[in-house]
């Protein structure tokens, strides 16, 4: 059998016995919403229905298929996006310039 007594950390500490003509005291639940591990329950619950809301917009082949890339491929993927980038913020700038030259020499 197994002592309670000598696991207090498994079961509380142990209420003292009732004295006589007096009565028993209520019984205590279980179930203890302070407890931090079914906090964490509830919280992961939460964040997996959170990041399953967030996941169904997501496109997971493109996911899947950065990551069959090493993480040099993965940084000349992103410098090529970033020419990419810099090539249209150029073409915007010189098209702004154009736009205003124009409206100015009329």
């Amino acid at each position: 059998m197994l002592d309670v007594a000598a696991k207090p950390h498994l079961f509380g500490t142990p209420s003292p016995p009732a004295r006589r003509g007096e009565a028993d005291p209520p019984a205590r639940s279980t179930f203890n919403l302070r407890n931090p591990r079914l906090e964490l329950m509830a919280m992961t619950t939460q964040n997996e229905r959170n990041t399953t809301e967030l996941m169904r917009d997501v496109d997971r082949t493109l996911l899947r298929e950065n990551l069959k890339l090493t993480p040099a491929e993965r940084l000349e993927k992103f410098a090529k996006f970033m020419r990419f980038a810099s090539g249209l913020r150029d073409a915007g700038a010189a098209t702004r310039r154009i736009e205003a030259e124009t409206t100015r020499k009329q």
